[in-house]
């Protein structure tokens, strides 16, 4: 069993499980956070003329960076794998023909396209809005941040579900990663 292609499929799984841990961790720390700002009702004296719901504000204030940090995290760990699963190829470490890496192939090719949504589509557009929500909270234009809030929502009820579909096929090419780590590329070749 050639040592490089462990070493290859093992970072790819490290990379991978980062990616994952991280994901899952921004979530559950949101789960937390909101309802604990919710039930501690705070008023944050810099926003004295918002009448909206300052929990929101604190809470979203902490998540929004964390949130920031998980898409560099996935992004930066999108490429390490492109690169690792490029070198696999060529070595010839993985074959073309292999069923594994065909299954490999589509989920990675599904899971890159999950992620530029759910960036650009999502994320990004998210970002600006929470943004634009704190200026407007800050110049206690109720309006204008409830506005923005509103279009942030619909952007929320879909990236939910998308972070829970990354976090499924994440998962699954950690574990294919790790079962190929010591298969042979000829192994189940069609």
């Amino acid at each position: 069993m050639p040592t490089l292609r462990i070493i290859i499929e093992s970072v790819n799984a490290l990379v991978l499980g980062l990616w994952a841990g991280a994901l899952a961790m921004v979530g559950v720390a949101a789960a937390f956070a909101f309802p604990t700002m919710k039930s501690l009702d705070p008023a944050l004296p810099g926003y004295a003329s918002y009448t909206g719901e300052h929990w929101r504000l604190a809470a979203g204030a902490i998540m929004n960076p964390l949130f920031g940090v998980v898409g560099l995290i996935g992004k930066v760990s999108f490429l390490v794998v492109c690169v690792l699963l490029a070198v696999l190829l060529a070595k010839k470490h993985v074959s073309f023909r292999s069923r594994t890496f065909g299954v490999r192939t589509v989920m990675w090719l599904a899971l890159g396209a999950l992620t530029l949504y759910v960036d650009r589509v999502l994320w990004s557009p998210m970002n600006e809005l929470f943004e634009a929500h704190q200026q407007f909270a800050l110049a206690g234009n109720n309006e204008g941040s409830v506005r923005v809030m509103a279009e942030f929502d619909a952007l929320h009820a879909k990236a939910s579900p998308l972070m829970g579909a990354q976090l499924v096929i994440i998962v699954s090419l950690l574990v294919a990663s790790l079962v190929d780590a010591f298969r042979s590329p000829q192994a189940d070749v069609a």
